[in-house]
């Protein structure tokens, strides 16, 4: 089974699952993608690709104008 093919039986039985397998594979996926968030952040440090704190600031104010 290739990986579309698994994504897709996944959400078809979603619903046939019971709450303690539902939270085993939830903080799994959570546990990843917070170590694939460290792994990529160290890898935007480590080739200096960094947004200044005055850039930052400006995105946050462009994004206050869309709420």
């Amino acid at each position: 089974m290739n990986t579309l093919e698994k994504k897709a039986f996944i959400k078809k039985n979603l619903d046939n699952v019971n709450e303690p397998f539902l939270e085993e594979v939830y903080q799994k996926m959570i546990s990843f993608l917070e170590g694939s968030l460290l792994e990529e952040s160290e890898e935007d440090i480590e080739k200096g690709n960094l947004t200044s704190h005055d850039i930052l600031k400006k995105e946050v104010h462009q994004w206050r104008k869309t709420r």
